[in-house]
């Protein structure tokens, strides 16, 4: 049975394409990640800054 390579080639290429689309979609999600985790850290520091100043009551966050 010949083989198409033309049609194979093509096959070839889709299939990298996707696993291209998957793998830039995955790393998207991880730079999202990333962004919510460093926020998550600013507001931990910047509510641990602020907690002397709640204590003192003078209740304004910095």
């Amino acid at each position: 049975m010949p083989v198409n390579k033309k049609s194979t080639a093509k096959a070839q290429v889709s299939r990298k394409q996707s696993q291209k689309s998957k793998y830039e979609t995955q790393q998207a999600a991880i730079s999202e990640i990333e962004a919510i985790f460093n926020m998550d850290e600013m507001i931990d520091a910047k509510a641990t800054d602020s907690l002397p100043s709640l204590a003192a009551g003078n209740g304004k966050l910095k």
